[in-house]
């Protein structure tokens, strides 16, 4: 209508608002095929689909636009046409259409979960205003013949194209470079992921790649030490399911878990003299003392050795009289006030099933103790050298006193 309209008027205005609906057209219809590519059995072909193909087609169409606006700009300095009733009458008519494509296009992108088409429609909604001002313009300019108005209403028209040349071409630019298009999705996943894996791993990393009409989000998670295999593929799984149900434009999610490497370590040493160049104890339960080691970031800070009566109550003794033997009692003591000692790590190298099941309770750590002094498996231990002990050394050593 308008291209129709301008060329058997001679209104540069149709002309240039008939080009810009045209563009709009052709625009619309490359989404809708690169749609149709994208989520074809071609695009399953690749191993990250041909998502970012939307994109290069939008950079293209810009270009396209922008040619449009330069080769329009000189009808600025021509002399206005007389006030023509028709070119206000067509210009007013596609209003109402544009209005219709608005709505289409917001009902197709939430039909399709599709953002590119979701753009779109906040394009043609630019476009629907751009419309109405050029409309207005050349309604002044049949009312008052003023040629300032018409060359003002033809500025509103280029700067329309402008716009459109922007929308078209701003997300898919940020897409190519991996940048990201939409800062509040980064903020807001980064909170519900804080939430949902709150007490079971710590958020390190959070990134976010768009292409096209979908997102790619890489995560890196730092588990807790006593995490298992099986606990973190538990979580990681949860985390995918959760993430696609919550925000429906993330396609592909890569979750990374590292171990954890924590900044403050309260390690504590049984030993049999209280000297911390003597050898760790063989028993944990039955060691008359403890070297208790502080380090922060991978440094000793301070060492201290405590003997087992300030960490065994007096009145254990008295216990004996239940049944149980004071080995068994001393040694689930000594472990639950090793937690109320605050200690995170504890090098042994034998101990019961019962200390061994209330430290891990606690979430201390137990290591394997290796060849040479206590001190010198404390350094391994902060080095990265121990390896943790995944299960007791005495497991069944309560059923022997039944």
């Amino acid at each position: 209508m308008r291209i129709i309209g301008g060329v058997l008027l001679d209104s540069p205005v149709l002309n240039i608002e008939g080009y810009h609906a045209f563009i709009d057209t052709v625009i619309s219809f490359f989404i809708v095929f690169t749609i149709f590519i994208v989520r074809s059995s071609l695009s399953e072909k690749f191993p990250y689909g041909l998502y970012k193909l939307e994109d290069l087609t939008a950079i293209i169409l810009s270009l396209i636009i922008l040619f449009t606006l330069f080769t329009s700009i000189d009808e600025i300095f021509h002399k206005p046409p007389a006030p023509n009733i028709v070119v206000l009458i067509i210009q007013s008519m596609t209003i109402p259409l544009l209005v219709l494509s608005v709505l289409s296009k917001y009902k197709a992108a939430n039909i399709l979960h599709s953002p590119s088409l979701r753009a779109d429609a906040a394009h043609m909604f630019v476009d629907v205003i751009e419309t109405s001002s050029v409309t207005l313009g050349l309604f002044l300019f049949l009312m008052t013949h003023y040629g300032i108005i018409y060359t003002v209403s033809l500025i509103i028209a280029l700067i329309g194209l402008l716009l459109a040349a922007y929308e078209a071409a701003h997300d898919s630019v940020l897409a190519i470079l991996d940048l990201p298009k939409d800062k509040d999705f980064l903020k807001n996943l980064r909170i519900y992921l804080e939430k949902l894996i709150r007490g079971k791993a710590e958020l390190v990393d959070l990134k976010a790649r768009w292409a096209g009409p979908i997102v790619f989000v890489e995560i890196l998670l730092r588990s807790h030490p006593l995490s298992t295999l099986e606990s973190i593929g538990r979580l990681t799984r949860c985390i995918e399911e959760n993430v696609r149900k919550k925000f429906e434009d993330v396609k592909y999610i890569v979750v990374m878990v590292e171990p954890t490497i924590r900044k403050y370590l309260k390690i504590v040493v049984p030993l049999e003299k209280p000297d911390p160049l003597s050898p760790v104890s063989e028993h944990f339960g039955k060691a008359p003392y403890f070297l208790v080691v502080e380090a922060k970031q991978e440094h000793i800070v301070s060492k201290q050795i405590i003997s087992i009566n300030d960490i065994v109550s007096r009145d254990l003794m008295s216990r004996e009289k239940t049944g149980i033997p004071m080995s068994l009692l001393r040694g689930a003591e000594i472990a639950e006030n090793m937690h109320k000692l605050g200690v995170t790590d504890i090098i042994v190298k034998n101990i019961g099933e019962i200390a061994y099941s209330l430290l891990l309770r606690h979430k201390i750590v137990v290591w394997k103790a290796t060849d040479g002094s206590a001190i010198e498996n404390v350094e391994r231990l902060v080095k990265g050298y121990l390896e943790v002990m995944d299960q007791p050394t005495h497991e069944a050593s309560w059923k022997k006193n039944l």
